[in-house]
């Protein structure tokens, strides 16, 4: 199954634009940092979670601001990670504690930026859409990123915003789908909590993550769907598939 799952990450057709350009080594990058960031909190014992993975962590948000996802899951795995030689609850969030300042400067300070149309570039039509269409806007870009990583079909010859438009009509069937995967992904996320399903609360983060960052729910981002930043997203979807 594990090989299998490398094997159609590895020919995902969603990547052309993650490794076909100069411009997006960060997002490899940024994600090759970012499983040294999980193995390093679920598998690098005392030094792993409390050294290791805090620096790698940091060196892929450097590389790309969107990778403190991984440094969400590296913190679940890090609390919720159960065997006989767990360490105490209490131990185990300040062990987390690294992780979570360098989740939480990274955030700040992606906050922190002009992110106006004039200072940002302005190829993402979020900036256009206002009250509902804004909200089918969203939830269409959650729609149409989810399954082109299961059905990487409709892929944009350059960008998302070369594909759509804000008529009602283009944005809904996307958007149910979006209302879909999100209802979906949160049933999931309150089993795994519940469960305590450690493969899960890592994976969750890490396929979600970056289609969330992307429907500017959080913050506006340049373009209006890179399909270069669903690299990490692609690797639940390939080891989902397998």
């Amino acid at each position: 199954l594990a090989s299998l799952g490398a094997a159609l990450f590895a020919l995902h057709p969603i990547h052309a634009e993650a490794i076909g350009g100069i411009v997006s080594q960060t997002d490899l990058a940024a994600t090759a940092f970012g499983l040294g960031v999980i193995l390093s909190a679920s598998q690098g014992g005392q030094i792993g979670r409390l050294l290791v993975a805090p620096l790698l962590l940091l060196f892929a948000c450097l590389a790309k601001e969107s990778a403190f996802v991984f440094g969400i899951a590296a913190v679940l795995s890090t609390l919720f990670t159960q065997d006989q030689d767990s360490p105490p609850w209490t131990h185990r969030i300040g062990t987390a504690i690294p992780l979570i300042v360098v989740i939480t400067s990274t955030i700040l300070l992606a906050l922190s930026f002009d992110r106006s149309r004039g200072a940002f570039g302005g190829n993402n039509m979020a900036y256009e859409a206002e009250g509902f269409t804004a909200l089918l806007h969203t939830l269409s870009i959650v729609g149409r990123a989810t399954a082109m990583l299961f059905v990487p079909i409709g892929m944009a010859p350059s960008h998302g915003y070369a594909a759509t438009d804000l008529a009602i009509s283009t944005l809904l069937p996307g958007a149910f789908a979006g209302l879909l995967f999100l209802g979906l992904g949160l049933m999931l996320t309150v089993w795994a909590f519940r469960q305590r399903n450690v493969g899960a609360l890592i994976g969750l983060p890490l396929f979600f993550g970056p289609i969330l960052l992307q429907s500017n729910l959080v913050f506006l981002v340049q373009t209006d769907l890179a399909e270069r930043l669903l690299y990490p997203s692609s690797l639940i979807s390939s080891l989902l598939l397998a």
